[in-house]
């Protein structure tokens, strides 16, 4: 599987890039698979250029990742959010909670944050009942140090992109599709390296390039895979990450579809959720400044001041983990080679 790797850091510098170094970076991030050649076209430098600017760009860990956004309802799993007050005077429980968190199958993300919530895990499951099951081993095999938990199911997604940048994906609604092991060990292969190429795919799994690259496209084509992108060391660009929980009154189609639009086209909204639970909506803000930030921020409440009750934010300090797809959901493939 891919090491793990945050999007927030704890000690982190702002690498100074060229302008032509983000604009590569936008390319990856709406197509990471995208061939040298036609980054080179499209960015007006020779493919020596862009191979050597892409392999600068992940030894200096500004890109830590290239890999599938997989729709994970696809696969037959909800995603599911956990809030944690942890209190730890000593710190070691509180270190060996995370290294758990971080390494559960069925983990996507892991962030700690500086306010009383101190930790969100998402985390996937078959259904509520399997999130329970998971949750409750969790919460009694840490029960000592956590103090309380919120847990947030999340209904549908409104947007989703990984980077403040020019282009945004609205969620799609899903229906069931039931991958073979091939296609799991296609899906594992990408996750390692959104890069890989079907010759390399063929060699670890024992299938021809073109059924690969078949199969491959049945993933695009049937929303498995929505897109290609890349994941950047945010703290490594001079961003920073808040995620924002919202009570709104109610939340009628109208109102829902105004609200979607709108969260659509706010640049530094990256990510925008309804859910079940404390709160109605999750999103994620990534900027550049405090002021981007701030304004983001009371835009949003100005421009639905008649359905938001109150929302509460939270700074990210630190990311333990983010995986585009947990191993639970490409775990166990047996191939018949």
């Amino acid at each position: 599987m891919a090491t793990h790797f945050g999007r927030i850091r704890e000690h982190q510098d702002i690498v100074r890039i060229k302008d032509s170094d983000r604009k590569f970076i936008y390319e990856l991030e709406e197509d990471s698979r995208k061939p040298l050649t036609a980054l080179a076209k499209k960015l007006h430098v020779s493919k020596d250029t862009a191979h050597y600017t892409l392999n600068k760009l992940l030894k200096s860990n500004v890109i830590e990742h290239l890999g599938p956004v997989v729709d994970l309802t696809r696969l037959g799993y909800q995603t599911f959010h956990v809030f944690f007050v942890v209190h730890d005077i000593e710190g070691k429980r509180e270190n060996e909670f995370m290294d758990y968190l971080a390494n559960h199958p069925n983990t996507k993300a892991l962030m700690e944050y500086s306010d009383r919530w101190g930790l969100e895990w998402t985390v996937i499951a078959k259904d509520i009942l399997d999130f329970d099951k998971i949750t409750s081993r969790t919460a009694t095999l840490f029960s000592d140090i956590i103090i309380e938990k919120s847990k947030l199911e999340v209904i549908k997604g409104f947007k989703s992109t990984t980077l403040a940048s020019r282009k945004a994906y609205f969620e799609k609604e899903s229906t069931l599709y039931v991958p073979d092991n091939y296609d799991r060990a296609i899906l594992a292969c990408l996750n390692n390296d959104g890069r890989m190429s079907s010759y390399e795919i063929s060699e670890k799994i024992g299938m021809s390039p073109n059924n690969v690259r078949y199969r491959l496209k049945n993933l695009v084509r049937s929303n498995v895979i929505r897109h290609f992108t890349t994941t950047v060391n945010l703290n490594s660009l001079g961003y920073h990450l808040y995620t924002i929980g919202v009570l709104i009154k109610s939340l009628d189609e109208k109102q829902e579809a105004k609200l979607r639009e709108y969260l659509f086209h706010q640049r530094f909204i990256t990510r925008a959720v309804k859910v079940l639970g404390y709160w109605d909506l999750l999103i994620t803000i990534v900027s550049d400044t405090i002021r981007n930030y701030h304004k983001t921020i009371k835009d949003l409440e100005s421009e639905f001041s008649d359905i938001v009750i109150n929302y509460e934010a939270l700074t990210a300090y630190r990311e333990k983990t983010f995986k585009y797809v947990p191993e639970i959901a490409i775990a166990d493939v047996e191939l018949n080679k």
